[in-house]
């Protein structure tokens, strides 16, 4: 079993919950809809690794999070992913799974050849599953 999906949702309902950072995108996303406008996030890679020691059965998870952007330079992105980080801050509970640790591992924002700035930030997630 894995939480990977539970972790998303944990991800997703806490940044659908902070209001600053609804008020700058025009939405979170598993699957992006064509016709969406920017600036936007996705939940983009996920990643599972078991995690285990002689008295717990655990998973590393890492969800990399993306956020585009059509703004002329990289301010809007690195603005967009400090709302995000803030919003992920606090402890998060993922269904069926006792919560390790959380945090942030790693940031890049960087312009696509098409003009577009992407910014992404992978978040490490360590689990104990006994729940699942």
């Amino acid at each position: 079993m894995t939480a990977l999906y539970k972790a998303q949702e944990a991800i997703f309902q806490r940044l659908e919950e902070n209001e600053d950072l609804q008020k700058r995108v025009t939405g979170i996303f598993d699957y992006v809809p064509e016709s969406t406008g920017f600036p936007f996030i996705v939940l983009g890679r996920i990643y599972s690794m078991a995690n285990k020691t002689k008295t717990t059965e655990g998973e590393k998870l890492e969800i990399t999070l993306d956020i585009w952007s059509t703004y002329q330079g990289k301010e809007e992105t690195i603005d967009i992913m400090n709302l995000v980080e803030a919003s992920l801050t606090e402890e998060l509970s993922v269904e069926g799974a006792f919560l390790i640790s959380q945090e942030v591992k790693d940031r890049e924002v960087l312009e696509q050849e098409n003009g577009l700035f992407h910014g992404t930030l992978m978040y490490e997630i360590l689990v104990d599953l006994e729940g699942l």
